[in-house]
């Protein structure tokens, strides 16, 4: 299931309109549909789903750094390296180059 905010009866994904509604048929009588993103931008209480749903997948994308020591604080929006018996090293892919290989500079634990 892709991820997904609640806004009462409306539920927001990124999800294509037509997959949505396939997998939520059993749920949900009404069929899904899409909105440009600029509508939505330009309202700024749906403005603030669309943010929360970001951040949902960009929540989601770090945790695949979980075993490398990453460590999310929700509460707080932030994300830190804990130190590790082990370096460190996470991988990851830019628009321009994929694989690349970085150390935790400086590894932290808790508090400050």
């Amino acid at each position: 299931m892709p991820n997904f905010v609640l806004n009462g009866d409306d539920l927001w994904s990124f999800a294509p309109a037509p997959v949505l509604s396939l997998k939520l048929a059993p749920w949900f009588a009404r069929e899904a549909w899409s909105e440009e993103r600029a509508i939505i931008e330009a309202d700024p209480e749906r403005r603030r789903f669309l943010t929360w749903l970001l951040r949902k997948h960009w929540e989601m994308y770090l945790r695949r750094f979980r075993d490398q020591g990453l460590f999310i604080e929700y509460k707080k929006h932030r994300a830190f390296f804990r130190k590790c018996a082990h370096k460190s090293i996470i991988e990851y892919d830019s628009p321009k180059r994929r694989g690349i290989k970085r150390e935790v500079v400086e590894a932290r634990s808790e508090g400050r």
